[in-house]
C-alpha cells in the first residue's frame, strides 16, 4: 500500500516468435520457437536487444527493500524454467518442470515461505531448482511421435534472497510442439548438439571459441568470424580497457552478433561464457582462462637468447617434474625436479629460479606454505595475496632483468628503511610481441636480517636465509621483492623514474608517492644448492648480468583475436523439382480411417483428421462427396507441415459417416488425391 503498489516486476519471459516480424522473426534467436524435426524436436529461444532481460541483463529494483538495510536491493535475473503441460489447456495446476537453466552463482534450490491453502498459513515451499548448469537458450526434446502435439511454457524468473519473495518468476510463453518430417524430402546434415568447426585465425589471448547446432534447419553452411576488438565511445575514441567482440558472416558481410552497436546501447562488452546467444541456428561459447600464472621462464643469460627457453620457478604450483601449471603442465620442462635446468647461467653453474619467500624457522612461517607438495597453491596464494591482486596482475606477462643498472628499490617492511641499489629490473611487458607496451615496474624490498638470528637488514640485496624447496639446508634465497606498478604507465621508465624520484625526496620514509597499486608480493630468487644459507660461501650471489627471468600469464581473448565458425556440412539439404513432386505422395490423412476418434483429439466433443505431410507452400485442401458435393474448403497459408480438418462441412455441421474424396492443391507444385473414410462416434453431449 505504502509503494501504491509498484511491486517489482519478474524478468519477461521470451515471446513467441511471429512470421513476418522482423524483430520477433522465426529463426532470429530473439524469440521462442519449437524447431519441429523427425521424431524429435527443440525449443529455441532469446530475446531481442531491446529486451530488459536481453543476454540475461535483468534487474530491477525492489522498493520493499527501501531503507531495510538490505544488502542488495534488486531483483536479477537467476534462470529459465521449462514445463510441460498435460493438454492444449496450459493449465497451471498440471504442468511439470522439466528443466531449469539457471546462473552459475550459487544460488540452487531456494526455500520461501508461501500461503498454503489446506494449512490455512505459511510453510515452507520449493521455489526454485536451479543446479547451477549455466544459462541456456535451448531445449532438446527426442524421442517425439511425428504429427502429435506436445505443450510446453517457459518462464524466466529472478531471485532476491532479501526479498519477499525471494523468486520472481514470469508467467510462461506457451508453445505448441508437432514434430514431423522435413518438408520437400529435405534432410538435415546435423542435429541438435552437433559441434561445429572452429579455427584460430589470430589469436595473442588464450580463449576459445566454440559453437554447436540448436536448430539444424536454420544452419547456412556459411563461415562466420568471432572478432575481438576494443570498441569506441560516443566520441569515436577507442575504449582501451573493454574488449568486446562481433560475428560477421564473411559471405554476406553481415554482423550477426555487433559488438559495437551493443555497446553503443549499452555501455558493455559482450558477455563471455557458454551459450552466450543463438544466432543463424547454432549456440556459440566464448571462453578466457581465469587470470593467473601460466609459465616461468629463464629466457637470456650473459650469452644472450637461451634457445630453447629454460625453466625459471622452483615448481611454485605443484611438486615434481613438470609438475601441473593451470594449464596441465610446463611449457618447457625441468631437466630434474623443482630444478632450472644446467646451462641456465653462461658464466657459472648455478641454478635460480623463482619462488615465494619463505622460511619455517620465522616466526609466523609455516613449513606447509612452502611445502607445495602439501599446499600446492600457496605460490599463488602468497605473491597474488589470497588473489586480491589478480586485477592488478591482469593479462600482461612481465620480466626481471639483470642489469648492470644503476637501479634502485625501496626496502619498507624490514629495517632500516630506505633506497638500496639493485642488480635488477622489473618490467611489465604487456601482451603484444614488441617491447611498444613495456612499463617499468618500481621494487617494494623486505631484507632478511643481515646474519641468521639477527633483526635488521644490511642495506644491500643480496641472499639470506635457507628456502625449504628441497631437503636441503643450502638453498639461499635473495631478499623478498614487491612489484609496485608506477600512476603513470606511459611506456619505458617515465614511471619508474618519477617515483624513485619521490623516494629520493623523501628519503629515508617513503609513502609510495608515484605508485598506483601492487602487482606481485613475496617474490624472491632460489639458488638451488647454492651453498649454505649464511654461510658466506656460494657458486653465485646473484644471477648474472643479462639474466632475464619471464612470468608468463593467462590471458583472455584480446583485441585482434579472430576466430572461424564453419557450418558447412551442417545445413540442410534444398530440396530439387524432383524431391517437391515426389513429396506429394507423402501426403496422408490420419487417421484414415477415421473411426470414432483419434489420438489428436482433446475431448468428447473434440473429432480431428489431420492431414501430415504437406509442403511449405501455400496449400488448399478441398472435401467432397463420392457424388462430388464440396464438403469444405481448408487453407494453409503458412510453412506447417500439417492442417487438421475437425470434420464439418463449410456449414460447422458435422460430416455424416461414410467415404470422402480430399483433393490437395499445392501451390505452384502440384496436386495430390486421397480417399478418406469416416465413421462416427455417437454425440453423446452429457459426457465431456
Amino acid at each position: 500500500y505504502d509503494i501504491n503498489f509498484q511491486l517489482a516486476p519478474p524478468p519477461p519471459p521470451p515471446a513467441l516468435c511471429v512470421a513476418g516480424n522482423e524483430v520477433l522473426a522465426p529463426g532470429s534467436g530473439r524469440c521462442l520457437e519449437a524447431v519441429e524435426l523427425n521424431g524429435r524436436a527443440a525449443l529455441v529461444f532469446g530475446y531481442p536487444t531491446t529486451s530488459p532481460n536481453y543476454l540475461g541483463r535483468f534487474e530491477v529494483f525492489d522498493a520493499l527493500l527501501r531503507g531495510q538495510g538490505a544488502a542488495d536491493s534488486t531483483y536479477n535475473f537467476e534462470g529459465f524454467n521449462i514445463y510441460r503441460y498435460t493438454n492444449s489447456g496450459f493449465e497451471t495446476s498440471t504442468r511439470e518442470l522439466v528443466a531449469t537453466y539457471d546462473v552459475i552463482n550459487g544460488v540452487t534450490t531456494v526455500i520461501d515461505q508461501q500461503f498454503d491453502t489446506e494449512l490455512g498459513g505459511l510453510r515452507d515451499f520449493v521455489v526454485a531448482r536451479g543446479t547451477d548448469s549455466g544459462i541456456q537458450y535451448s531445449f532438446d526434446l527426442p524421442g517425439l511421435t511425428n504429427y502429435t502435439d506436445y505443450f510446453y511454457g517457459v518462464t524466466a524468473y529472478a531471485y532476491n534472497g532479501e526479498s519477499t519473495p525471494k523468486v520472481n518468476e514470469s508467467a510462461a510463453t506457451q508453445i505448441t510442439v508437432r514434430p514431423s518430417r522435413l518438408a520437400n524430402d529435405v534432410q538435415t546434415q546435423s542435429m541438435v548438439g552437433t559441434p561445429l568447426t572452429t579455427s584460430v585465425v589470430n589469436q595473442l589471448g588464450a580463449g576459445t571459441v566454440t559453437a554447436r547446432v540448436v536448430d539444424p534447419t536454420r544452419i547456412t553452411g556459411d563461415t562466420y568470424e568471432v572478432r575481438f576488438f576494443n570498441p569506441t565511445d560516443a566520441t569515436g575514441a577507442v575504449v582501451s580497457n573493454v574488449t568486446t567482440y562481433s560475428i560477421i558472416n564473411t559471405r554476406t558481410g553481415l554482423a550477426v552478433l555487433d559488438g559495437q552497436a551493443f555497446y553503443a546501447q549499452s555501455g558493455q562488452a559482450y558477455p563471455q561464457g557458454n551459450n552466450v546467444a543463438v544466432v543463424d541456428g547454432f549456440t556459440f561459447d566464448v571462453n578466457g582462462p581465469e587470470a593467473g600464472f601460466r609459465d616461468f621462464q629463464t629466457v637470456s643469460n650473459a650469452a644472450g637468447p637461451i634457445v630453447p627457453i629454460m625453466d625459471g620457478a622452483m615448481d611454485p604450483n605443484g611438486a615434481g617434474l613438470d609438475s601441473p601449471f593451470p594449464d596441465g603442465g610446463r611449457l618447457f620442462a625441468t631437466t630434474a625436479a623443482n630444478v632450472p635446468a644446467v646451462g641456465q647461467q653462461s658464466t657459472n653453474l648455478s641454478r635460480w629460479g623463482i619462488h615465494t619467500a619463505c622460511n619455517s624457522t620465522v616466526v609466523g612461517q609455516s613449513i606447509t606454505d612452502c611445502e607445495f607438495a602439501v599446499g600446492p597453491v600457496n605460490f599463488v596464494k602468497r605473491t597474488l595475496r589470497d588473489g586480491a591482486n589478480i586485477p592488478a596482475l591482469g593479462a600482461s606477462d612481465y620480466e626481471i632483468r639483470f642489469t648492470a643498472g644503476p637501479s634502485f628499490g625501496y626496502v619498507n617492511f624490514s629495517q632500516p628503511q630506505g633506497l638500496i641499489s639493485v642488480p635488477f629490473e622489473l618490467w611489465d611487458i604487456g601482451t603484444l610481441p614488441a617491447i611498444t607496451d613495456d612499463v617499468r615496474l618500481f621494487p617494494i624490498l623486505n631484507e632478511w636480517p643481515a646474519v641468521n638470528g639477527g633483526t635488521t637488514g644490511n642495506g644491500i640485496f643480496d641472499i639470506g636465509a635457507d628456502h625449504p624447496t628441497s631437503g636441503g639446508t643450502n638453498d639461499p634465497q635473495t631478499d623478498w621483492i614487491y612489484w609496485f606498478r608506477p600512476e603513470n604507465v606511459t611506456p619505458g621508465r617515465a614511471g619508474y623514474d618519477a617515483a624513485l624520484a619521490a623516494a629520493r625526496a623523501q628519503a629515508p620514509a617513503y609513502d609510495f608517492a608515484g605508485l598506483s597499486e601492487e602487482v606481485m608480493a613475496r617474490m624472491v630468487l632460489v639458488s638451488f644448492n647454492g651453498g649454505t644459507a649464511y654461510g658466506g660461501v656460494y657458486n653465485a650471489r646473484m644471477p648474472e648480468t643479462g639474466v632475464t627471468f619471464r612470468i608468463v600469464t593467462f590471458k583472455p581473448n584480446q583485441p585482434g583475436d579472430t576466430f572461424t565458425i564453419n557450418t558447412s556440412g551442417a545445413q540442410r539439404t534444398e530440396a530439387t523439382e524432383e524431391d517437391i513432386q515426389r513429396s506429394l505422395d507423402r501426403i496422408a490423412a490420419v487417421p484414415n480411417p477415421y473411426f470414432g476418434s483419434s489420438t489428436y483429439e482433446s475431448g468428447n466433443l473434440s473429432r480431428v483428421v489431420r492431414f501430415t505431410n504437406l509442403p511449405e507452400q501455400p496449400a488448399t485442401i478441398r472435401i467432397f462427396t463420392v457424388s462430388g458435393s464440396l464438403v469444405t474448403t481448408l487453407n494453409k497459408t503458412s510453412a506447417d507441415r500439417s492442417l487438421d480438418w475437425n470434420l464439418e462441412s463449410s456449414n460447422n455441421l458435422p460430416v455424416a459417416s461414410g467415404m470422402y474424396l480430399v483433393h490437395v492443391d499445392i501451390e505452384g507444385v502440384g496436386e495430390r488425391t486421397l480417399k478418406l473414410g469416416v465413421v462416427n462416434r455417437r454425440t453423446q453431449i452429457t459426457v465431456f
